[in-house]
């Protein structure tokens, strides 16, 4: 519920029928230089609601539900958010097996991001809004 309460608008959920299929949580925040992944870990500090850049904390749509556009239409509606608040940009880190996902949907690779799921590798990615 912090994450919620700490950016309204960027808390999204897709149904299906009444289950909860997938979400989408980002916050608002300026534009900042991070050397790991660990810096960003932190983002409830960033938070700013007149931030010039939407960051997606964690996109998730249930297996079952998968390769049926709920992640794509969760995106879209988060750039939605975006543009209406203003962000030139939307920004993401993701593990390597979703990058591909990403480039798809208008991503570019900016830069990679030790310590990503403490296991992997991240990269840091950008789509202008």
């Amino acid at each position: 519920m912090d994450r919620v309460r700490m950016f309204p608008d960027g808390f999204l959920i897709a149904l299906v029928g009444k289950q909860i299929v997938g979400y989408i949580e980002s916050v608002l925040w300026g534009s900042h230089e991070f050397a790991s992944f660990e810096d960003i870990k932190r983002f409830p500090l960033f938070a700013d609601e007149k931030g010039d850049e939407l960051y997606i904390i964690f996109l998730a749509t249930v297996a079952k539900y998968r390769k049926r556009g709920i992640a794509t239409e969760l995106l879209e509606a988060t750039k939605k958010v975006a543009r209406k608040r203003r962000a030139s940009q939307v920004t993401l880190v993701s593990g390597e097996n979703l990058q591909n996902f990403y480039e798809k949907r208008g991503f570019t690779k900016i830069r990679e991001l030790p310590g990503f799921l403490d296991s992997i590798g991240g990269m840091f990615m950008a789509c202008a809004v």
